[in-house]
C-alpha cells in the first residue's frame, strides 16, 4: 500500500501542469498524420470526420477493458497471494 506521503505528493500535484507535455505529444501526433496522410482531414466531410472519432471512442473503450483485465487479474492474484489487503 502507498504511504500517505506518497499519495500526498501525488495529489497536491498541479494536475494542470503536465498540460504542456500532452499537448506537445497531441501535436507529435498531428504531424506524424500530416506526413502521412497530408491534411486532408481538415477539408474532410463532417459526417465522415464523426465515424471516425466514433470508431475512435470504441478503439479506447476497448483498450480501456484490456487494461482493466490485465489490472483485475493481477489485483486477483495480489490478494490470493496474500499480498494484498483489502
Amino acid at each position: 500500500m502507498a504511504s500517505a506521503e506518497t499519495e500526498s505528493s501525488v495529489t497536491d500535484r498541479d494536475p494542470l501542469s503536465e498540460w504542456p507535455e500532452f499537448l506537445r505529444l497531441v501535436r507529435r501526433r498531428l504531424e506524424i498524420g500530416r506526413q502521412e496522410y497530408g491534411d486532408a482531414s481538415f477539408g474532410e466531410d463532417p459526417e465522415q470526420l464523426l465515424a471516425e472519432l466514433q470508431a475512435e471512442c470504441m478503439d479506447l473503450a476497448g483498450w480501456g477493458y484490456v487494461l482493466w483485465h490485465r489490472l483485475e487479474r493481477a489485483r486477483r492474484q495480489l490478494q490470493a497471494d496474500g499480498r494484498l489487503k483489502l
